[in-house]
């Protein structure tokens, strides 16, 4: 049983990899102008075995990751919390 606990972990985690890579494969295609094409920027041996990307599929994935950073900064008074302020490097000005 531990055995197969670890498997499924293993392949979880390597699901979770690929999918994090299309993710960011299709928002630089995107910002370059390009067309995303899984077949060819998600070959099949990459890909854990029995599991296939579609375009759609990580589209919603994107949106929804998206939307739960602007949930994340909402503070349910019907606000937008500011950002962090980034830390300026002393230009020596």
């Amino acid at each position: 049983m531990a055995e197969l606990r670890a498997l499924q972990a293993q392949r979880k985690e390597a699901v979770e990899q690929v999918e994090k890579e299309a993710r960011l494969l299709v928002q630089l295609a995107e910002n370059e102008h390009r067309n995303f094409d899984p077949a060819i920027d998600l070959p099949l041996e990459s890909q854990p075995l029995g599991f296939v990307f579609s375009k759609p599929a990580i589209q919603r994935q994107i949106e929804r990751n998206n939307r739960l950073g602007r949930a994340g900064r909402f503070d349910f008074r019907g606000y937008f919390r500011p950002s962090e302020p980034e830390e300026e490097e002393d230009a020596g000005l």
